[in-house]
Parts: structure tokens; sequence; C-alpha cells
């Protein structure tokens, strides 16, 4: 490689070796699985309304996937209160409280909604069929890394049943299960190594006079697979509403499952190795009269289902870049 020079290459038999194989991307690591929410506490005849369950509680790279709480059961001829949302991308609604009065029997809270499963995210990028050079060395063009998916929401919690207040007879209602919560996401695989190259002759910033030469370049290595996404931890079920003395008060509804986090996205594969025969960047280069002989440009990276597969790398007499 030549760097700020003048020089003429004349009459000379050039022979490159092959270039090396890129390295294989890692693979992503799998998101944590939901935590259940808890059960609705119960409520009574002839005595209090019963608590709504705890959703259950998750933080996905400081964002939260968890469940909604579930609604307490309500006091004597009130309606029961309604489920908290869950949180995170697209969460479950919460339930509807179940209505009180002065007569049984009394509707259950509403069950609380699950969320969409979270989606998976977007492949890494696809390695380039040539990379370039720094301080005297070539630069591999590297395939992407996958995307993390996207955490799954939480489930809603339920509504609380509604409580009694009949003539000498009055009861709570039920507490609400609150939601559980969602997955959280995969992290996404590692993009593929590029692959060394094979060249004749290199300069930077240099005018060079290149004539009568035989050049023979090696063949590229093979671009780096890319890393597979991980999946996503799956979403956890909601608790149950609880059902003491149901009709006469009011049922708790169940709570909505959280949503599945999303997969990873895979690893792009990594770029081939080029081969060129006389390959400058800035300067100026007067060529002729020269012999080539290339070898074989390297095949790109594989990239598992759904993802970007590595670029076949550059082969060509004469490149600037």
């Amino acid at each position: 490689m030549l760097t700020s020079s003048v020089a003429t290459i004349s009459g000379n038999h050039i022979i490159a070796g092959n270039g090396v194989g890129g390295r294989n991307g890692f693979d992503g690591g799998p998101g944590q699985n939901g935590v259940t929410g808890s059960n609705g506490q119960p409520g009574q005849l002839s005595g209090p309304s019963g608590l709504g369950g705890v959703g259950g509680v998750l933080m996905c790279f400081g964002s939260s996937a968890s469940g909604g709480a579930g609604g307490d059961g309500g006091d004597p001829g009130l309606a029961g209160q309604d489920g908290g949302s869950g949180f995170g991308p697209t969460p479950g609604a919460g339930g509807v409280g179940g209505a009180g009065g002065v007569s049984s029997p009394l509707p259950p809270g509403q069950d609380g909604a699950s969320p969409l499963n979270g989606g998976s995210g977007v492949g890494g990028f696809s390695g380039a069929d040539f990379g370039g050079f720094s301080f005297g060395r070539y630069t591999t063009a590297d395939g992407g890394t996958g995307q993390l998916g996207q955490r799954g929401g939480g489930g809603g919690g339920a509504g609380g049943g509604g409580g009694l207040n009949a003539f000498l007879l009055t009861g709570g209602g039920n507490g609400g299960g609150g939601g559980g919560s969602g997955g959280c996401a995969g992290t996404g695989g590692g993009g593929g190594g590029g692959a060394g190259g094979s060249f004749g002759i290199v300069g930077v910033a240099s005018t060079l006079t290149i004539t009568g030469n035989t050049i023979e370049t090696g063949n590229g290595g093979a671009g780096g697979a890319g890393g597979s996404g991980a999946p996503g931890g799956a979403g956890a079920t909601g608790g149950l509403g609880a059902t003491n003395d149901a009709p006469q008060v009011g049922a708790g509804g169940n709570g909505g499952a959280g949503g599945s986090g999303g997969a990873g996205g895979p690893g792009g594969g990594g770029g081939g190795g080029p081969t060129i025969g006389i390959a400058f960047h800035g300067g100026t280069v007067t060529e002729s009269g020269n012999s080539f002989a290339l070898g074989a440009a390297g095949v790109g990276g594989a990239s598992p289902q759904g993802g970007n597969v590595g670029n076949t790398g550059r082969r060509t007499t004469v490149f600037s870049f």
C-alpha cells in the first residue's frame, strides 16, 4: 500500500494472497418471561369488600411491561372499581366494575383485556461488497446487528364485583384479578464479520503510474454468517377474580394475560471479500498495458430466515473508492 507517494510501477509480476473469511455473528439473548398477576381478594355477605389483585410487575430495558391492577370490590350498594390498564405498547384495557344494587344476583366485574404480542425486531443490514482502508489496513464490510424486538404489553386488570345493600342484608363485592405482565423482547443477533480481500496494488492520496505489469489477485474470503435473533419472553396469565358469596355479591373478573415479547431481528451477513487489481483513493493513477488475472470474489455471509444476506465482494481490475 502506497500513501502520499509518487511512484512508477512497471514490468513486475505481482501476486496477492487470498483474503481471510469473516467471523460469524453472535446469537441474541432471549427475553424474560412475564410475571403473573395476583388474585383478587374475597368480599362477603355481612362483611367488607375485597381488594383487587396487583398486576404483574416487570421492567424490560427500563420500560414497563406490567399488568394493570384489579379493581376493588364495591362497598354495599356500590359498583366495583374498574381495573387499571396494563403498561407497554398496545396494553390491555382494564375491565369495568360490576354494578352494585339492592337485590341479588349481582353481575360480575368485567375481565381485563389481553394486548397484542410485541413485534419482531428488524434484521441487520447486509455487509457491503467493499469496506475501505484505514491506517494501511483493509477494513471489512461487516453486517449489522438485528434490532431489539418489542416488549409485550401488560394485561388489563379486571373489574371488581358490586356490593349488595338489600333490606337487612349487606355485603361487599369481590376483588378483580390483576393483569399479567407482558414478556420482554429478545435481543437481535450480531452481524457477520466482513471478509478480507485480495489486492494487487493499493494507493491512497498518491500519484501512481502503473504500466506493463502482470497482476494476479487471490480469492476474497467468505463473509461471516449473521447471528440468530432470540425469541421474546412469554406473556404471563392474569390473576383470578374472587367469587366468594357470588352472585349475592358480585364476583370479580379475571385479569387479562400479558402479550409475549417480540423476537430480536437476525444479524445481517458480512460482506464477501473483494478481489481488485488496483485500488486507489484520492490522487491520480495512470494505468496502461497491464495484464490482470483476478481470483474469485468472496461470497456474502448467510443470515437466518428474514435476515439480509451479505453482498458478494467486488471483483474488478481498477477501482476508485
